[in-house]
């Protein structure tokens, strides 16, 4: 482990032990909200074994939405769990765990890289800043920045140049999942994982509706919810949303869920880092790490 992350674990370890004298997330109408995207084994079964050692319930999205419609304030210590992309170390690292412990998760899935095998984003960072200068337009470095119509130019043609190893779950793999519903939901990321806000109306519309779309064609269920890719949402995004008909809209706002205040299309969540020691990755999901720095 790094010098950084000795110091992050040591730190997470001081939180974690001041956790019971801090009220974060203790008002019945809250939820921990956590998500993940390609955490490490050890990640993942830390986190989700001391949530399970403090008796906290695991809930499904469905039974989300149905404690938003019932405004149901219970005294249980709920959590949601949801993982970004459809990494294909998932399967290893994350989905025996799920099975094994009977979590219910839901996994927010672009439909583009499960084609291409890669998030476009690995694009542009194998690209040194020469490269991405003779493409673009205008002088934006931030990749996260770019406007869509030059992000598309740029990815065409640096997919001529870079080839990559799959590293996001292929179609195949995504349906393997489905067998197991009961503890599997799949839940929209739209179609090429642009950042929405940096698209034109017309794109909006088109990458939600079409990513949903294809999600219900190839799982034969209504797909309810979708996470904004960077968490990047604005006026004409959520109009979009719920024109497409998703339920329920993930940002990467790090605080808790509460069912009586919250937006159905603004819902936040903690983010877990991949591969962060025990202490640090369990105070950053408890909220007690983004509280502090």
């Amino acid at each position: 482990m790094s010098i950084r992350g000795v110091i992050g674990n040591c730190v997470g370890f001081i939180l974690v032990l001041c956790w019971r004298l801090l009220s974060f997330g203790r008002r019945s109408d809250n939820i921990l909200s956590i998500y993940f995207h390609n955490p490490n084994k050890d990640v993942f079964l830390n986190c989700v074994s001391f949530l399970q050692r403090r008796g906290y319930t695991f809930i499904s999205e469905d039974q989300l939405i149905e404690k938003f419609n019932n405004k149901d304030e219970s005294n249980k210590k709920n959590v949601f769990i949801s993982l970004d992309d459809a990494w294909s170390n998932n399967l290893l690292n994350v989905f025996p765990i799920i099975l094994d412990k009977k979590i219910p998760v839901t996994l927010f899935t672009p439909i583009e890289p499960l084609k291409d095998g890669v998030l476009w984003l690995k694009y542009f960072r194998k690209a040194d800043e020469k490269i991405l200068t003779k493409y673009l337009i205008g002088s934006n470095l931030d990749i996260k920045k770019i406007p869509n119509n030059e992000r598309v130019i740029i990815l065409k043609e640096l997919k001529k140049q870079y080839s990559f190893e799959r590293e996001i779950m292929s179609i195949d793999d995504l349906l393997k999942l489905k067998q197991h519903n009961r503890y599997v939901k799949i839940g929209g990321h739209t179609y090429s994982h642009p950042i929405l806000t940096q698209c034109d109306s017309n794109t909006i519309k088109s990458e939600l509706h079409e990513a949903k779309k294809v999600l219900e064609n190839l799982t034969k269920e209504e797909v309810n919810s979708i996470a904004y890719p960077n968490g990047d949402y604005n006026n004409d995004v959520l109009k979009c949303v719920k024109y497409s008909g998703y339920k329920l809209a993930f940002t990467t706002e790090q605080r808790m869920l509460n069912i009586t205040s919250d937006k159905l299309f603004k819902l936040p969540r903690f983010c877990i880092p991949d591969n962060y020691g025990k202490y640090e990755s369990i105070a950053r999901m408890l909220g007690i790490w983004s509280k502090i720095f």
